[in-house]
């Protein structure tokens, strides 16, 4: 058996994170095991689910990169069974790949989840992401994206023939089976009517996610009389500064803040439309369970349009709050597609997590 170090600086319920675990669950074990480095100390939402499948969590006490690498050295210096490494954490991945290198791990991956770091003009930073793009090209023996946009943004020195393309694929086949059952999950918990719209947001609340946006949609809703409850899935640094803003609105019988959940299917079957209003996006897995879901998504034009599936869910807008508010007023509840047709559309474009473990396990075996 083949361990993986999967470096991923803590696993919570996010997009990446899921992924991981949707692989981990569906990969073969007999064949490889994924282990995982944190950079806190702090338990996480995966961390038992991880134990009880056989994997192993490392966590780094250093506060800076420098220390990292050498803490992460003695790791693998001490961990033999760890044949490779797998990283996930953007530039700083450069860091933790230089450490595989001179630790003499043969095989040290890169995983480019984003199509863009945060928004960061400073002279300093530009330096930053371009030495660390440099040294991943370096250092990383292989390369995979999930899609187009994520690898120009993280693979600059690289051409399509030598990056690796995993979908971020998901179990289509339950959350198809959840659309069916759970449609009034969220109009029975609310009591609410069928004549309120219900949208859902997924995601963590940081700058990229905008949030700020949906609850700007939720306060014009309110002028144009519109019966309608936005629910917020997820946790993050901004929520705090989130909730105020939607306090100081009044929005508060308006908006509900789930926090982080693991009924994630269930939610989606219980929704009308889904928001995503991203500032940007690499190639979003929440859109991919949406759109198994059968669930109708209005979201940013920054996302890349590699992330629909041809099955007639997504709605491409500009970020402007009137033309959101108008397409949720407007919104039908119809598809040409039957829920078949629409699983074996995904399943074809090779969105089935099993098709991406089997792919996976190749490049770990090569």
């Amino acid at each position: 058996m083949k361990r993986i170090l999967h470096v991923v600086g803590k696993m919570n319920r996010a997009g990446a994170e899921t992924m991981i675990m949707n692989i981990y669950r569906n990969i073969d074990k007999q064949k490889v095991q994924f282990d995982f480095l944190y950079f806190t100390q702090e338990k996480t939402s995966y961390d038992e689910e991880i134990i009880n499948l056989g994997g192993h969590i490392y966590r780094l006490n250093g506060s800076n990169f420098i220390s990292n690498i050498f803490q992460l050295r003695n790791l693998l210096k001490s961990e033999p069974k760890i044949k490779a490494i797998h990283c996930h954490t953007a530039l700083s991945s450069s860091a933790y790949l230089f450490s595989a290198y001179i630790s003499g791990v043969r095989q040290r991956f890169i995983h480019s989840h984003s199509s863009k770091s945060r928004d960061q003009n400073k002279f300093l930073y530009t330096i930053y992401e371009k030495s660390a793009k440099w040294l991943i090209n370096k250092y990383a023996t292989d390369f995979i994206s999930c899609g187009r946009l994520a690898s120009e943004y993280l693979f600059p020195y690289k051409d399509e023939s030598q990056i690796s393309v995993i979908n971020n694929a998901i179990d289509v086949v339950k959350f198809e089976s959840s659309a069916k059952t759970h449609k009034n999950y969220l109009r029975q918990q609310y009591s609410l009517s069928d004549n309120f719209i219900i949208l859902l947001q997924i995601g963590r609340f940081s700058s990229v996610k905008n949030h700020q946006f949906s609850v700007q949609i939720a306060k014009q809703l309110l002028i144009n009389r519109v019966s309608f409850k936005i629910f917020f899935a997820g946790i993050g640094e901004l929520q705090k500064e989130v909730e105020e803003m939607v306090r100081l609105e009044g929005l508060e019988d308006h908006i509900v803040f789930l926090g982080e959940r693991s009924d994630i299917e269930n939610l989606m079957a219980g929704s009308d439309i889904m928001l995503m209003p991203s500032i940007h996006e690499g190639f979003p897995m929440v859109l991919v369970e949406a759109q198994a879901s059968g669930l109708h998504c209005i979201i940013s034009e920054n996302i890349s349009k590699e992330v629909d599936l041809n099955v007639g869910l997504l709605e491409f807008k500009k970020l402007n709050i009137n033309d959101w508010a108008v397409s949720v007023q407007n919104f039908k509840n119809s598809t040409e597609l039957s829920d078949g047709e629409r699983l074996e559309r995904m399943i074809n474009q090779g969105f089935d997590i099993n098709q991406s473990a089997e792919k996976l396990l190749e490049l770990y075996e090569a």
